[in-house]
């Protein structure tokens, strides 16, 4: 048995200016992190020359710690122990000591692809990020004879700047993780919609939830894992499909009623189930869901006599004698534990398979009868 639920979600695009950090290794910068670490967090320019240059001139050391510090892993302490100033090392420093990339800063123009979603957290909903050139001469003189579209600036919508604040590694592009490290609040709208994403919901019995994204942004196809999104336990899922069914449902199976049911569901104890819609008042809608495999069980005692009674008859393919009759009841009873069964004797049986079928005896019917005519 397992729940999925897809939507599309809303995807945006804006040009934006400003300052975005690429991951990269830079192994000496994180050496430079570490050595900080190593030392109470703090470093002087001729301590880093001691230990990691080679006795260099303190300038030497200067220069990389002001590299480590466009790179936003140290500041400067304003309070220099006995005259010497000393780098501190930040939050970001840390991250980087820990074995983290370094995020590399590139000030231009960008177009970026974002996503809203309640189901999707802040650092996922960044879906891709592109250099943004402005058209050429050609391209311009191409659309002459198109309709003419204004370009506007715009502030940008909160929750677009809350993105343009995070990092995350974006699952249109080229798989390096991005830090938004300085984005303008203004931006122009990308004009013609270049994006179409589904998230699908994945929920199953004693496993933990998975949410996916998969479709193209800016013609680009691609599937992305959200392993770390706060889904919604399967539990929890069911329970919303079911609405005011939820009371029907002991933790194992559905409780349904016999008349509705087919053939293959009174045999195999599961169901398809079709649900209109899902709404959850913080993880918001899905559309139409089938649920396949849900384990039934009856929902009265009436509904497990009918059913035990519809098994004994199903199974019939060959002779009954009195001996197997009984063994099977007692088979359905074990089935129908906890039910107040009324099954049928091997004669009443027969009479119903008889009455079915408009009075002419059938094969059913014989190898029903024939053995307790025979006394077998």
């Amino acid at each position: 048995m397992v729940i999925v639920l897809k939507r599309t979600i809303e995807v945006r695009g804006f040009h934006v200016i400003g300052e975005v950090g690429f991951a990269q290794s830079r192994a000496e910068l994180r050496a430079v992190a570490q050595l900080a670490a190593s030392r109470a967090g703090q470093l002087s320019a001729r301590e880093l020359c001691e230990h990691l240059l080679g006795s260099k001139p303190d300038a030497v050391g200067l220069r990389l710690l002001s590299v480590c510090e466009q790179m936003g892993l140290i500041a400067w302490d304003l309070k220099p122990r006995g005259g010497e100033s000393l780098a501190r090392l930040t939050e970001e420093g840390r991250r980087v000591a820990e074995g983290g990339d370094v995020f590399v800063p590139e000030r231009g123009a960008w177009t970026v692809w974002v996503a809203k979603d309640p189901l999707i957290p802040l650092e996922a909903s960044l879906l891709r990020i592109d250099p943004f050139q402005e058209p050429t001469a050609f391209d311009e003189i191409g659309r002459r004879d198109a309709p003419r579209q204004k370009r506007a600036t715009v502030d940008l919508p909160d929750w677009v700047q809350r993105v343009c604040k995070s990092q995350g590694r974006p699952g249109w592009g080229d798989g390096r993780a991005v830090a938004m490290l300085d984005i303008e609040a203004k931006g122009e709208p990308v004009v013609e919609s270049k994006a179409q994403v589904e998230l699908s919901l994945c929920a199953a019995p004693h496993q933990a939830s998975s949410l996916r994204l998969e479709g193209t942004v800016d013609g680009q196809n691609s599937e992305l894992e959200l392993p770390h999104a706060p889904a919604p336990g399967f539990e929890e899922v069911w329970r919303y499909c079911l609405g005011t069914r939820a009371h029907d449902w002991d933790g194992e199976r559905l409780a349904v009623r016999f008349e509705g049911l087919d053939g293959a569901e009174l045999s195999n104890f599961k169901s398809h189930i079709a649900f209109d819609h899902w709404l959850h008042p913080q993880h918001g809608a899905f559309g139409r869901v089938q649920v396949p495999h849900v384990p039934i069980r009856p929902a009265t005692d009436i509904d497990a006599s009918r059913w035990a009674n519809w098994l004994l008859d199903h199974r019939v393919q060959s002779y009954v004698t009195k001996a197997d009759f009984t063994r099977r009841c007692e088979e359905v009873q074990e089935t129908f534990a906890g039910y107040r069964l009324q099954l049928m004797t091997q004669e009443q049986l027969a009479v119903s398979l008889l009455g079915a079928s408009g009075g002419r005896p059938g094969r059913k019917y014989w190898h029903l009868q024939a053995p307790l005519d025979w006394s077998l």
